[in-house]
C-alpha cells in the first residue's frame, strides 16, 4: 500500500520487526513533535516511485489513514 504526501519532504516506511538502521535523523511530524527516527537505504518500487532511495523506519504511524469511498 502506497500513500502519497506531496507535502513531504522525506519518504517514511514502516518497518515490522527488526532493520538494519544506516543512521538517524530528525523528523518534524505533522503534530510539530520532533522526534528521531532511524535511516535505511532501501529500494521503492511502487507505481509513483520506483529507485533507491533513503527512508525513515516507523514502526507505526503517526496517524492512522482513513479512506472515504463516495
Amino acid at each position: 500500500m502506497v500513500l502519497r504526501d506531496t507535502g513531504s519532504t522525506t519518504c517514511v516506511v514502516v518497518i515490522f520487526g527488526q532493520t538494519r538502521a544506516n543512521g538517524r535523523i530528525m523528523c518534524t511530524l505533522i503534530d510539530r513533535l520532533v522526534i528521531r527516527y532511524p535511516t535505511a537505504v532501501v529500494e521503492l518500487d511502487t507505481p509513483y516511485y520506483k529507485r533507491t532511495t533513503k527512508v525513515l523506519c516507523m514502526e507505526t504511524l503517526v496517524q492512522d489513514i482513513q479512506y472515504n469511498y463516495w
